[in-house]
């Protein structure tokens, strides 16, 4: 289950704001899907309310402390749900970007063929194996200040963002092909869900006039 948010325009006054929080399945999980649709909301609107109070006492020119100071509060509310989540706030002004994430979470910049990454999913890698799918920090259950991922780049020209939430369930040429879908496009911004068996979510942004 993923809920997200989006707002702004990133311009210097109204900078691109993306927020996520996906829960993920746990055999153990017990609750109904009402109650699961609600503890989402709740971790999301912890993230993003927490992440506005930063900004308005001026934590956002420090983001490593941006970032902590939202996720520990949106972790206050997941702890409560004994269950697992991943999430995500990017914050684009121009070509800047700031990205935070914990979880099945990762940013890329992507230009054609060409790709980047900028923070990584927290799961474990098997020697010689690589990742394995198994999540080494998340939201909720397993949380670890020192597992944020940060990132704070300046997209090159021609570059495109891509944050995807359920990295593994959202398959590169889905957001690639809208990616390429809006080449021509200037300052375009797409969200979609992506994804048959379980929730997933890419959100594919480009700095204006690119």
């Amino acid at each position: 289950m993923v809920r997200a948010t989006l707002a702004g325009s990133q311009s210097a006054v109204e900078p691109l704001k993306l927020a996520a929080v996906l829960r993920h399945a746990d055999l153990a999980d017990e609750s109904t899907a009402s109650e699961a649709a609600a503890d989402t909301e709740a971790v999301l609107y912890a993230l993003v309310s927490a992440a506005m109070d930063a900004e308005r006492g001026g934590t956002t020119a420090e983001p490593r402390r941006w970032a902590v100071t939202a996720l520990n509060k949106a972790q206050s509310v997941a702890a409560r749900c004994g269950t697992y989540f991943s999430g995500a706030l990017v914050v684009s002004i121009g070509q800047r970007v700031v990205a935070a994430t914990i979880g099945d979470v990762g940013v890329w910049a992507v230009h054609g063929a060409a790709t980047r990454a900028l923070t990584a999913p927290t799961e474990l890698a098997i020697p010689g194996q690589g990742p394995s799918g198994v999540l080494s920090a998340a939201l909720g259950v397993g949380y670890s200040e020192e597992k944020i991922q940060m990132c704070q780049v300046e997209l090159s020209r021609g570059e495109w963002g891509v944050l995807g939430v359920g990295c593994g369930l959202c398959a590169e040429e889905d957001w690639r092909g809208v990616v390429h879908g809006l080449a021509d496009a200037e300052g375009a911004l797409e969200c979609f869900i992506c994804g048959q068996e379980k929730p997933s979510l890419a959100a594919v942004f480009s700095p204006p006039g690119l």
